[in-house]
């Protein structure tokens, strides 16, 4: 299995590879699709300082913070630009670099010197309106089009020496179907053919073929790579053993990601416990993209008995593994850095429960912090443990300037654990504006627990 990271075009966002994205995770692939700056769900963030450099960086920053390597790294149209700049700067972390229907530039080129984005050219606007296409694009693709940053396109590209030179596969995608030519990559395609560092290949459905022939694409990238989908790859494994425990960790993780309780980046480390001495964690450092082979079996010491664990998920191995040794009820485990649990957590300030919500999972005790120590340390450990031991029952941990540890007896009651707190932190932090949440009653978790019992059936 593979780990990709696809990169989106002008006036696009991640969510172009919406159609791709779940084909490749159901292949088995991990997938990073990250919106660059001013585009997609970013486009507040637009500038005039925007440039292709802010572009490059953005790749290159969820490239490093993931910890991702031997990745295929695809560029789609203005994303060939993006590319070509991540490559250069972290040749060692990428197995093959595809340029999909892209602007390949030579060192010291911008998009305008190829003859890209004309409408920009001739405009002193910082601000670049979508070219009209002369493809068809479906209302809920138009309706999330922006414009795009003018200097992404005016910069030059500025490399240590040619992408050629470098030990990665170089592979051209050039899309057929068009209404019309496009010299820009028809041209580029048809010279590159004739280069034998270069694999050149065709893709139906036009320039837009990530949303109009999404499955072709995905046949063509398992073609292209076979042995990255047959084979190990960062941090993937086989996944022999474990499914269901797999597929409670995984429905956790959607669970979470789409409630949008979590960070920007989705950071956060999930286990579960198997039997006494082991459990299964995630392999990668984002709880989304996970997949049955990015999770590995360790056991409580941190010895990895089966798949592979990326260096920043290697560290946090100790965070889970005191819990299940200090509370034999848990059964699992989940990391995260939610923003309104964390702001307590910055704060060095106890989480109070005000929320009744909270009172219905049991939860009636203020979450204690856990002094700061750098991440996964035996400094960070040794606090973790005190506080657990210091407030027995507690059923989470915030970790000083960090973040949150949640733990439950299984996978989504854990998610849904920190979801309430997320959902509790950012009500009480709102009511600090009206003189702050207040305390609940004395009993009232035996009030709540009495009423629900006359529910129950």
């Amino acid at each position: 299995m593979a780990t990709y990271v696809l990169v989106h075009g002008a006036w696009g966002g991640s969510y172009g590879w919406r159609l791709v994205r779940p084909l490749l995770q159901k292949a088995g692939h991990t997938v990073f699709t990250p919106s660059l700056t001013g585009q997609g769900e970013r486009s507040h963030l637009a500038t005039p300082e925007v440039n292709l450099s802010t572009h490059i960086q953005d790749v290159s920053n969820a490239i490093w913070y993931e910890d991702l390597s031997d990745i295929i790294l695809v560029g789609h149209s203005y994303g060939g630009m993006v590319v070509t700049g991540v490559a250069d700067r972290m040749p060692e972390r990428i197995k093959h670099l595809v340029y999909l229907d892209a602007f390949l530039p030579a060192d010291g080129q911008s998009l305008f010197d190829l003859g890209g984005g004309r409408s920009g050219q001739q405009s002193d606007d910082w601000r670049v309106p979508p070219l009209p296409s002369s493809e068809p694009i479906d209302a809920w693709r138009a309706a999330r089009r922006v414009y795009h940053p003018r200097a992404t396109l005016a910069e030059k590209i500025h490399l240590s020496q040619p992408i050629e030179s470098r030990p990665f596969s170089l592979t051209y995608i050039v899309a057929t179907g068009r209404p019309d030519p496009s010299p820009f990559f028809d041209n580029c395609a048809e010279r590159l053919r004739s280069n034998p560092r270069w694999t050149v290949r065709e893709i139906s459905g036009g320039h837009g073929m990530i949303g109009t022939n999404p499955d072709g694409l995905v046949r063509l990238f398992e073609e292209l790579f076979p042995s990255d989908a047959h084979g190990s790859n960062g941090v993937v494994s086989r996944p022999s053993t474990f499914a269901a425990e797999r597929e409670s960790i995984l429905s956790a993780a959607d669970v979470l990601v789409r409630s949008g309780v979590l960070s920007h980046s989705n950071h956060g480390n999930s286990s579960v416990r198997l039997g006494d001495d082991r459990m299964l964690i995630t392999g990668a450092s984002s709880l989304y993209g996970q997949t049955p082979e990015t999770l590995a079996v360790l056991d409580l010491e941190g010895n990895v008995q089966e798949g592979r664990l990326q260096s920043t998920s290697a560290e946090i191995v100790r965070m889970h593994a005191i819990v299940y040794k200090l509370r034999p009820d848990v059964g699992a485990v989940i990391h995260t850095h939610s923003p309104m649990v964390s702001t307590y957590a910055m704060a060095h300030q106890p989480m109070p429960i005000h929320y009744e919500g909270l009172l219905r999972m049991g939860v009636h005790m203020p979450v204690p912090v856990a002094p700061w120590g750098p991440r996964g340390s035996r400094e960070s450990v040794m606090y973790i443990e005190n506080a657990i031991r210091e407030n027995p029952g507690c059923s989470a941990v915030l970790l000083a300037n960090h973040g949150l540890l949640a733990w439950a007896k299984d996978q989504m009651s854990a998610a849904r654990l920190i979801i309430s707190l997320e959902e509790a932190a950012e009500m009480m932090l709102r009511a600090a504006h009206l003189g702050g949440s207040k305390d609940l009653p004395a009993g009232a978790l035996d009030q709540v627990r009495q009423h629900m019992a006359q529910f129950a059936h």
